[in-house]
């Protein structure tokens, strides 16, 4: 496309001045991005699980102008108000001017597995925009958002996993007990597995087989079919990631602990959680006082969870979990599923 642009303007040159070198830097003009004209900011929605195979509304845009005659592809974007769009979810693709089959149910289900989104009873800002474009050569040219507050209802959001079995776990990978999610179902996965063995090795698989599966054969972080198996050093938590879309990996070893103003020793330090291998948590029981309490890894605040919502949901970086009461308490981190959670037991 850039190729056929810049032999026309050559072309025209035979009027004016000639091509240079320089002509293939040319910047092309890019006359007007697409407008959404429906549905409007401002409007509200508040879903329920009846909803789910509903429209939620029809979006309608205007036509992208490049300054050419061109076969454009439009997609529908969203995220959430105030991000900028620096991760934007795809919500669908067309040639046409409207997208018409956006379930409530596709809606609710991307703002809880993919943009996190666990608040069920207050409206979440959500942005939404439309991209068009033409060609890779050829800038994408994005409609201005319009902004639409979104009141979700509870799922159970089953993420797509890889099955991790290794020498901590007699190689089972058909083990549902050892795996990681794709919390947004696109190929890159992660969680914590808890490996009790020092020296222990392991691998990814897919499937709950061997046939698929991804080891490391020069331990670089790549991945490769049916690879070599992957060392650690240490038993203990480990937050691994597995990326399919480049094929790459990382494991990092994390000691938890809960701190904050209800506890012994304040914001200073943590108190360490112990790994419970009947019960499958990270635990502690110690006297709290009324306050806040945070968990995080490795004394920093790299990794970090707090309950935005106070539901029993975590978020990374989320607020201050609040003791209302002073007693002693069992607190335990639950990590190895798909929802990360706590509980707070009174003793």
């Amino acid at each position: 496309m850039f190729k056929q642009i810049l032999f026309i303007i050559c072309l025209s040159s035979l009027f004016g001045t000639a091509c240079s070198d320089d002509d293939a830097n040319v910047t092309l003009s890019l006359i007007g991005a697409p407008a959404i004209t429906s549905p409007s900011s401002g409007n509200s929605y508040l879903f329920d699980a009846s909803m789910t195979d509903e429209p939620m509304d029809i979006f309608t845009w205007t036509a992208a102008d490049f300054g050419f005659q061109s076969a454009t592809m439009y997609k529908l974007e969203m995220a959430k108000m105030g991000t900028g769009f620096a991760n934007p979810i795809n919500l669908g693709s067309t040639s046409e001017l409207e997208i018409i089959d956006l379930t409530i149910g596709k809606v609710n289900t991307v703002m809880i597995a993919a943009l996190g989104i666990t608040d069920t009873t207050n409206a979440t800002a959500l942005e939404f925009r439309i991209c068009a474009s033409v060609s890779s050569e050829v800038e994408t040219l994005c409609s201005n958002p319009v902004t639409l507050d979104v009141v979700p209802f509870p799922v159970l959001v089953k993420y797509d996993s890889l099955s991790v079995p290794g020498s901590y776990q007699g190689w089972d990978p058909s083990s549902r007990e050892n795996v990681i999610f794709s919390r947004k179902n696109d190929e890159i996965y992660s969680g914590y597995i808890y490996i009790g063995e020092d020296g222990a090795q392991y691998k990814f698989t897919k499937g709950w087989s061997w046939d698929v599966n991804w080891g490391d054969d020069a331990l670089d972080g790549t991945l490769d079919p049916g690879g070599a198996d992957i060392p650690i050093t240490n038993a203990g938590m480990y937050f691994l990631t597995c990326n399919l879309n480049d094929f790459t990996h990382t494991g990092i070893s994390t000691n938890w602990g809960v701190l904050g103003d209800a506890t012994p020793t304040g914001w200073d330090a943590d108190t360490d959680l112990i790994w419970d291998i009947d019960r499958g948590v990270l635990t502690a029981t110690l006297d709290l006082s009324a306050g806040v309490i945070k968990f995080r890894a490795n004394d920093a605040w790299d990794f970090n969870f707090g309950d935005t919502f106070n539901n029993g949901l975590l978020e990374e970086g989320g607020d201050d979990i609040p003791i209302p009461e002073a007693g002693n308490y069992t607190i335990d981190l639950i990590l190895t599923v798909g929802d990360y959670t706590y509980v707070l037991t009174k003793n």
